[in-house]
């Protein structure tokens, strides 16, 4: 069952180059997953306000909680009182690996930054996803009689 990818509404107006960044990278990840076998995994995207849906305040809450769980990791800066409050009514979850994530350690990232063939095939990467999207775009700009 794919995910859904809710992000906070913003003004479509005065902040369209933010969403179309989301959308682009939505976009990349959904290509890369079906490459590997997972096509539809980025399908649901919605942007939605957060006094309407209350599940956004939700996964602030948690990515803050991580991110405080990852300071005390790498850097360690202990937690405060609210994120020891909030990791312990997290691990009274009846699943216990409900929030186990995938991590990738600075070290790591370092490593593969400096990684000569790393940078070679991202970079092949997004250059033929993005002479795929400009082909797309001219194409639909034809069909529309642009």
């Amino acid at each position: 069952m794919p995910l859904e990818y809710v992000f906070d509404w913003w003004d479509p107006k005065t902040e369209k180059e933010k969403k179309l960044e989301i959308d682009a990278a939505i976009e990349q990840a959904e290509e890369a997953a079906s490459e590997v076998g997972f096509a539809g995994e980025f399908k649901n995207l919605s942007f939605r306000n957060r006094e309407e849906f209350p599940g956004l305040q939700c996964s602030d809450l948690l990515a803050w909680a991580a991110f405080q769980q990852v300071l005390m990791l790498e850097c360690k800066k202990p937690l405060s009182k609210y994120a020891e409050i909030a990791w312990r009514d997290f691990d009274t979850h009846c699943d216990p690996n409900w929030r186990e994530v995938l991590t990738i350690r600075k070290s790591e990232l370092e490593r593969w930054v400096n990684s000569p063939e790393a940078v070679a095939h991202t970079q092949e990467w997004f250059g033929t996803w993005a002479a795929k999207k400009a082909a797309e775009q001219v194409a639909s700009k034809k069909s529309a009689g642009i």
